[in-house]
C-alpha cells in the first residue's frame, strides 16, 4: 500500500453481524474505544456508515487522513496508514488485496483478557449483550 493513494474499503461479509453493534452502539463505544484508542475507532466508524449505504467506498489518503485529524505530524500518511494497521491487527479490518480493505460493520465480542482491562461494567454490558444470543460465545 506504501504506492497507493487511494485505498478501497468494501464490507466484511461476516455471517455473525447479525446482532448489528454497529461501531456507534455503546458496547462498541465503552468496549471498542479504549482497546484501539480514538483514532481508530473514529475511523472505523465512519467506514462502517459509509459501508452500510454504499458496497464500496474509496478514499484518497490525505482526505481520509484530514477528515479524521491525522494529517499532522508522521510523515505523509503516517498516521493513516498506522491507523489502519491498527484496525487490522484487531481484526476490525482486514486487507483483501494491496490497497483494499474489508471493513466490520459490526462490532464482535471482545476477549476475556481485553475485558479484564476494561472496568466491570463493560463485562457486564457484554455478558448482556452475547448471553442473549445463543449465537455468540461469551470471551
Amino acid at each position: 500500500m506504501d504506492d497507493q493513494q487511494h485505498v478501497r474499503f468494501d464490507a466484511w461479509a461476516d455471517p455473525a453481524d447479525h446482532l448489528d453493534l454497529h461501531p456507534e452502539h455503546p458496547y462498541s463505544r465503552f468496549g471498542w474505544l479504549p482497546i484501539i484508542g480514538p483514532s481508530s475507532w473514529l475511523l472505523w466508524g465512519t467506514l462502517a456508515t459509509q459501508l452500510r449505504r454504499e458496497p464500496t467506498v474509496t478514499w484518497e489518503l490525505t482526505a481520509l487522513a484530514e477528515a479524521h485529524g491525522l494529517h499532522r505530524g508522521a510523515g505523509e500518511h503516517g498516521m493513516v496508514r498506522r491507523t489502519l494497521t491498527r484496525l487490522t491487527q484487531f481484526r476490525l479490518l482486514a486487507l483483501a488485496e494491496p490497497a483494499t480493505y474489508l471493513v466490520r460493520l459490526s462490532a464482535p465480542p471482545l476477549t476475556a483478557r481485553q475485558l479484564d482491562r476494561l472496568p466491570a461494567f463493560v463485562a457486564e454490558l457484554h455478558h448482556q449483550t452475547f448471553t442473549q444470543d445463543p449465537h455468540r460465545q461469551v470471551g
